[in-house]
Order: C-alpha cells, then sequence, then structure tokens
C-alpha cells in the first residue's frame, strides 16, 4: 500500500512536470553587450540600475506576456538580498537604453581619429559598409552604415555588428585618390585659351599697347588673352570630373586573411589596439 502510494505520487509529478517548467520564466538576452546577465562592473558603466544601492548582479527574465522582469542580487547591512524590478517591463526600453549609450559612446570621438570607410563583401556576395572598429583574430567589428541597416536599426536598435571571418569574402577600403586632371587640364585650357585669346586680339587695329607676362602687346591682345585664359580654365573644370586622372590605388583584403592582413586591417580600425569596454562585451 506504501509502495503504491509512492508509485502515485511519483506518475503525478511526472505528469505535471512539462507544465511546471513550462510556467518558469526564461532569461533573456537583452542586448549583445550584456547577454543576460548584468554584473556590477557593467552596471556601472552603462548606467543601469542607478538606485539599486549595493548592486551585485542581474538576471533579466521574459514573462509569459511578453513583459521583461528583472531579479536583482544587491547587499544591505553585510547580507545578500534579491528582489525583482517591474519598472523596466519594455524590453525595448532597456534596449534603447544600451543602444543609445553605446551609440553615444561610438559618434564621441573626433573625424580624425575614426577608422576607415570600407566596403565588406560577404561569403554569400552581398556587400555591407561601413567604419571598421576594431580587428579581432577571426573576425571583426564595424558601424554598420548601410542604408537597409539604418533602416532596420529601428527595429533591431543596434548598428554595430560582428561579422565572422568565414562569413567574409574581401574588404575594400577606398583610399583617398588624388584628381590630377583638376590641375593639369585648367592649366592646358588656360594655356590654350591664352593662345587663342592672343592670337584673336592680335588681329584688332588697336594701337594702345600693354604687357602679358612681360611681353609688348597691343591692350586688345591683353585683353583678349586673359579672357581666353579664363574662359578656357573653367571649360576645363567640368572636363577634370567627367575625364579624371586619378593617383592612388584602394586597399583590398581578401580571405582568409595572413597575419600581415590582420596587421594592415588594424592601422584602418578605429581600435588599433586595444577595444573599449562596450566592445569588449560584444561577443
Amino acid at each position: 500500500m506504501k509502495n503504491q502510494k509512492y508509485f502515485i505520487l511519483v506518475f503525478v509529478l511526472l505528469v505535471n512536470a512539462p507544465f511546471v517548467f513550462a510556467q518558469q520564466d526564461e532569461t533573456i538576452i537583452v542586448s549583445p553587450f550584456i547577454g543576460d546577465e548584468l554584473d556590477r562592473v557593467e552596471r556601472d558603466y552603462f548606467q543601469l540600475f542607478p538606485k539599486i544601492k549595493g548592486f551585485k548582479e542581474a538576471t533579466f527574465f521574459l514573462n509569459s506576456d511578453s513583459t521583461l522582469k528583472v531579479s536583482i542580487v544587491y547587499e544591505k547591512d553585510g547580507d545578500f538580498r534579491d528582489t525583482v524590478l517591474t519598472s523596466y517591463r519594455n524590453l525595448k526600453q532597456v534596449q534603447l537604453h544600451i543602444t543609445n549609450f553605446v551609440q553615444f559612446q561610438i559618434n564621441d570621438i573626433e573625424k580624425q581619429h575614426r577608422g576607415e570607410f570600407g566596403v565588406y563583401t560577404l561569403a554569400d556576395r552581398s556587400e555591407v559598409s561601413g567604419e571598421l572598429l576594431s580587428v579581432r583574430r577571426n573576425s571583426i567589428i564595424i558601424l554598420n552604415m548601410t542604408q537597409k541597416s539604418y533602416m532596420d536599426n529601428e527595429k533591431n536598435l543596434l548598428t554595430i555588428e560582428k561579422i565572422e571571418e568565414d562569413d567574409l569574402n574581401k574588404i575594400h577600403f577606398k583610399n583617398n585618390k588624388w584628381n590630377l586632371a583638376y590641375i593639369i587640364y585648367p592649366v592646358v585650357g588656360m594655356t590654350a585659351g591664352i593662345i587663342i585669346g592672343g592670337n584673336i586680339g592680335q588681329k584688332s587695329e588697336d594701337s594702345e599697347y600693354g604687357f602679358l607676362l612681360g611681353i609688348p602687346m597691343k591692350k586688345s591682345t591683353v585683353t583678349s588673352a586673359m579672357l581666353g585664359g579664363l574662359i578656357g580654365a573653367l571649360i576645363a573644370l567640368p572636363l577634370a570630373f567627367i575625364f579624371p586622372i586619378e593617383i592612388g590605388s584602394d586597399n583590398i583584403f581578401e580571405t582568409p586573411f595572413s597575419k600581415d592582413d590582420i596587421e594592415g586591417l588594424r592601422e584602418n580600425a578605429r581600435y588599433e589596439n586595444e577595444e573599449p569596454y562596450y566592445l569588449q562585451k560584444l561577443k
């Protein structure tokens, strides 16, 4: 009889176990920068839960109604206690706080200290573009600036992305190129204009003389030559844009990256030597 009671008890527990565990809240990764748990260093850095004194750690749970629950462990009078916050029930609100903080850190830097802007061809031949933030052993971190990313950002709240080397095909940095045409064409145009204008002015019956480049000429010739040179230079400028003469070459890195490639990539990254704390948390 006693064994029968134990058998019934075990049977009831086995039958109801799925329902019991189904009712438990699941932890949720609120952000790639902190995961599903928040320690004290992260709390201080991201400025979350500032009013909780003696904060030790927090765990984020997703309720069955898709709201957020935060379980916090804190120290008071030498003892560790725990509490549950209900004021952070909006998951998007917490994500937005973290994202805004990170975006501020990203944008709060002078232009000359930013990384190079690159085009990243992925393994599936699609492309994304943006600033190279950091280079790791088998991955890179970028500030995605493609138009699609900005559109998706309204939903995902993130533009910082980690790309594994296995998911990359190549990286293309467009270096600053000099268009020599903006120098050559105007000089040629101005010279041709001076010659043509001078010849036209020379045919006039003007008897007064002036000087052009130290050479005595009719004033009409001087005027025509100067006007011709100005017109020639102005005509040459749009031609320099249409038919450029560029010097300089782009930097292209193809996978798999060699040791030299990684060093070269780091020279183009914003954080060449050490990542800031918020990027170190991006796993």
